[in-house]
């Protein structure tokens, strides 16, 4: 079932120095994640954030080290953010995880991760269930918040068990 969700994976060029090799195990991400994503992109370069559209929810897939900035520049622009840990065994076939390890893209989850739990938007994910969980959840998260109340009417005087607070409704 296709989600909602769009996922950005970031890699820095001074640690993925081979082209053909970024691309080739950026596809095969794109091949694991086809099924969720409803917008794949590669993110190297800051200006390659414009192609994200605001108020979305992001899964942002560190691939190396040194893309921490761009990483929190595009949570910022987010409604909520899944950070995936694909690096840890078994979340992406062997090569991806290896290629993601040796260019440093755990620390820089666990960078970002110690940042952007703050917000309170924000999950972490490190296998393939918690990242359907996470993206499940933020959209839900993200519905809500969106969503209108309509309320018709007034309620009875003699109901004592509803706020006659209407600010409290908006909060």
């Amino acid at each position: 079932m296709k989600m909602h969700a769009v996922f950005c994976f970031f890699a820095a060029r001074r640690y993925w120095k081979e082209e053909d090799k970024l691309r080739e195990v950026y596809d095969a991400l794109c091949r694991e994640t086809a099924d969720l994503a409803e917008e794949q992109h590669l993110i190297t370069e800051p200006g390659d954030l414009e192609r994200v559209a605001p108020g979305r929810v992001l899964v942002a897939v560190p691939m190396s080290g040194a893309v921490q900035s761009m990483i929190l520049a595009a949570a910022e622009k987010s409604a909520y953010t899944v950070l995936l840990a694909g690096y840890v065994e078994g979340c992406f076939p062997p090569e991806c995880t290896a290629g993601m390890l040796a260019c440093n893209a755990a620390p820089t989850v666990m960078d970002c991760w110690a940042v952007l739990r703050r917000s309170g938007k924000t999950l972490l994910a490190v296998n393939q269930a918690e990242l359907e969980r996470g993206v499940r959840v933020a959209e839900a998260c993200r519905s809500l918040r969106e969503a209108k109340l309509l309320m018709i009417g007034a309620p009875e005087p003699w109901v004592i068990s509803v706020s006659r607070d209407w600010k409290r409704y908006t909060e």
